[in-house]
C-alpha cells in the first residue's frame, strides 16, 4: 500500500465537497481509512462542530483538518475542542 512508497499518512480531501462546509465525506474516508495501513486525516469540508464528531465517530480516521469554519465563521478552536469533549472525545483542553 502507499507505506510501501514511504508514505507515513494519508491526507484526504473529497473535491466534491471541498469548501462547502457541508460536511466530509465520510462514505470516502471510511473506505479509505478501512484498508490503509497509515493514518488518514479527513479534510476540506467542516461547516459545524457536528461534523468534526460525525468524521470521527463514522470513520476510522485518525484525525482531520479543518480551516474554513475557522476563518470564515467566527468560530473557535476552543470551542470546538470543548464540544467534542462534551460529545465524549478525548481533546486536549
Amino acid at each position: 500500500m502507499v507505506d510501501a512508497l514511504g508514505a507515513g499518512e494519508v491526507f484526504l480531501t473529497s473535491f466534491e465537497h471541498d469548501s462547502a462546509k457541508v460536511g466530509y465525506d465520510v462514505d470516502f474516508i471510511r473506505d479509505v481509512a478501512a484498508v490503509a495501513n497509515v493514518p488518514v486525516i479527513a479534510s476540506g469540508v467542516c461547516g459545524n462542530y457536528g461534523h468534526m464528531a460525525d468524521v470521527l465517530s463514522s470513520t476510522r480516521a485518525a484525525a482531520f483538518a479543518t480551516a474554513s469554519i475557522l476563518h470564515f465563521t467566527g468560530q473557535a478552536p476552543r470551542k470546538a475542542k470543548h464540544f467534542l469533549a462534551e460529545h465524549g472525545f478525548q481533546v486536549k483542553l
